[in-house]
């Protein structure tokens, strides 16, 4: 399942580029192993090691995001050629790859994101075929809610301990401004991270196109995959209690969602 994503970033650092310096093809993507060091590699392996570099602090206090990189160890890529989407998910082969055209900060908030999408992968929380069309675009929707507003939350710390770069970024990019705004919105109001987490995950919905957005991409390659198949109709709906699953903090502790059309 290819998890495509207008969004973001993760991640930590250090050692063995998994390509060879030599000159490769124009859009072949830049590939570091863990621990994603690249003292030998190429200007853009280096690039990509010093993001992952950068990142690990940021990381330490989200034990979840940590454990999931420390732990999976995913392929983590940079490609030169992405046009419709910042950065995607290959769960099959735990490959996380992101836009090389993007800015170092947004790079970075795209590697979260994406790191974000395969710690919901690692607690089997992801939805199949199984479901009926319209169940796999509904747990989508909140996959894709709960990542935005994890981002933030990492962002956030970030900018509290004086790093502002990933929290600048995304209050600038235009998919997640509205985003942005409402989690800091919310800790002016509150100064609760979890409540501003709670109200970044409904934030998500509150964009019609954005919502339409990802129901035609995931409805789209929903039919491929059942076509391809030739897998019989489905009904079978999501569990009542599948937000519950979707919605914790890195470190465990459940936050406030809801959804439309969720039970």
């Amino acid at each position: 399942m290819r998890r495509a994503l207008p969004l973001l970033p993760v991640v930590v650092a250090a050692v063995v580029s998994a390509w060879p310096a030599p000159a490769r093809p124009a859009g072949v993507p830049v590939c570091l192993e863990h621990p994603y060091d690249a003292t030998d590699g190429t200007e853009q392996a280096q690039r990509l090691a010093a993001l992952m570099a950068g990142l690990r602090p940021g990381l330490m206090p989200f034990r979840s995001l940590a454990d999931t990189l420390e732990g999976h160890k995913p392929l983590v890529c940079l490609s030169p050629s992405l046009l419709l989407e910042s950065g995607f998910l290959l769960p099959e082969a735990n490959r996380i790859e992101v836009d090389g055209k993007l800015d170092d900060a947004m790079l970075t908030a795209v590697l979260l994101h994406e790191l974000r999408h395969l710690d919901q992968v690692v607690a089997r929380i992801c939805p199949d075929d199984s479901l009926a069309m319209e169940q796999v675009a509904q747990a989508t929707f909140a996959l894709e809610a709960d990542a935005n507003a994890i981002t933030l939350l990492v962002a956030w710390h970030m900018l509290e301990t004086g790093d502002p770069s990933v929290w600048n970024a995304l209050a600038d990019w235009p998919s997640t401004t509205d985003i942005v705004a409402r989690f800091a919105g919310s800790m002016a109001e509150h100064g609760d991270p979890a409540q501003a987490v709670s109200d970044a995950f409904d934030q998500w919905y509150a964009s019609e196109e954005r919502v339409q957005r990802y129901y035609i991409a995931t409805c789209s390659d929903y039919l491929d995959r059942r076509d391809d198949s030739k897998m019989l109709p489905s009904y079978k709906q999501l569990p009542q209690d599948y937000l519950d699953n979707i919605c914790r903090l890195p470190d465990g502790t459940p936050y406030a969602c809801r959804a439309p059309d969720f039970n």
